[in-house]
C-alpha cells in the first residue's frame, strides 16, 4: 500500500508542477540574452578566422581562470585537482 501511495504522490507532483517561467507583468523590463557566435558566414560557409578568434578567446579565458585559482587557493589547488584526474593524453 505504501508503494502505491508513493507512486500516486509522485504522479500528482509531476502533473501539477511545470517548468514554465513565471512572468511578472509588473516588472516592465527585460534582460537581453546575448546570441551565441556562429561559425558560419551568412552564405553558410565555415568562417575560419572567427573560429581561430573564438579558440584564442577560450584559451585566454582558461589561462586567466588558472591564474585566478593560483592567486586565490595557492599551488596546492592544482595538486588537489591533479590527484583526482587520471589523464593519459600526451602532448
Amino acid at each position: 500500500m505504501c508503494y502505491i501511495s508513493t507512486l500516486f504522490f509522485t504522479f500528482l507532483l509531476t502533473v501539477f508542477t511545470n517548468a514554465s517561467p513565471v512572468i511578472d507583468q509588473r516588472a516592465g523590463y527585460s534582460i537581453p540574452i546575448r546570441n551565441r557566435a556562429t561559425l558560419t558566414t551568412p552564405e553558410g560557409v565555415f568562417d575560419h578566422d572567427k573560429a581561430v578568434m573564438l579558440t584564442v578567446h577560450a584559451v585566454n579565458k582558461h589561462r586567466q581562470n588558472l591564474i585566478n585559482l593560483e592567486r586565490n587557493r595557492g599551488k596546492e589547488a592544482f595538486a588537489e585537482v591533479a590527484s583526482r584526474i587520471r589523464c593519459s593524453a600526451r602532448f
